[in-house]
């Protein structure tokens, strides 16, 4: 269900986005990577979100910037406990977010389709000579 028909997983959910997000800039992990979190969704009992983040840089740097997730992920469930009055704080699972990479593959789709028509435009204009 969507977290919109729930007011407060839309506040909570935003909450989360918000604080995980200013901590993780205060955070002096040497793994983590410039880190964006880009979404978060809750379920309708508020018992889990997941947090989406995308990461600029290279694999190497995704990889080390998701154990660096994975490895904060207790301390930043405390500091949303510490900031959010709920009964039950939920469990946070952080997931790269798969919009950039799918962009960037419909990107280069679309940009091939461009030069195939520009290709066959210049081709037709050759064979009017």
């Amino acid at each position: 269900m969507s977290n919109a028909t729930y007011p407060r997983a839309e506040r909570v959910r935003h909450a989360i986005q918000e604080i995980v997000a200013a901590e993780l800039e205060r955070m002096a992990d040497p793994g983590l990577g410039l880190v964006t979190i880009t979404d978060v969704t809750v379920t309708p009992d508020l018992r889990h979100a997941k947090v989406f983040y995308t990461v600029y840089g290279s694999d190497v740097t995704e990889a080390s910037t998701k154990d660096a997730l994975k490895r904060a992920t207790g301390h930043l469930r405390t500091v949303v406990a510490q900031q959010v009055r709920m009964r039950y704080v939920p469990q946070i699972e952080f997931v790269p977010d798969p919009v950039p990479q799918r962009a960037a593959k419909i990107e280069g789709l679309l940009a091939g389709l461009r030069r195939k028509e520009s290709d066959d435009a210049t081709l037709a204009d050759n064979d009017d000579d």
